[in-house]
């Protein structure tokens, strides 16, 4: 399995800062690389952790491709990714999502008049 990580946002994906060179996924800690090495323990897969090679988390472009994470799990060149992702009718279209594991609401306080 191929997992897609958009940038490193703390506190969900960092890269580690170490003095000993590191490979593979223990480059990275976070809330999502925890997640990611409990779900491969209990369920029984392997992944590697991969940054998404454009940075984007995905747009649909003006021709009609995907571009970010979406687009490269779309394309079938990940098999998933996880990040900070806003769930779109648009999106919903080309990809199904899990149940989000944090919500943030936006709101704007005003003085009464």
């Amino acid at each position: 399995m191929i997992l897609y990580y958009v940038s490193q946002e703390a506190p969900y994906m960092m890269l580690k800062e170490r003095q000993t060179f590191l490979a593979g996924n223990d480059r990275f800690e976070g809330y999502l690389a925890d997640i990611l090495l409990r779900l491969s323990l209990t369920v029984g897969f392997d992944y590697e952790i991969r940054l998404v090679r454009d940075g984007q988390y995905g747009m649909l472009g003006p021709m009609g491709y995907w571009d970010g994470m979406i687009g490269e799990v779309h394309r079938e060149e990940a098999d998933l990714a996880a990040g900070p992702l806003t769930i779109t009718p648009r999106r919903l279209e080309v990809v199904d999502f899990t149940e989000p594991f944090l919500t943030l609401r936006s709101t704007a306080l005003v003085k009464k008049p």
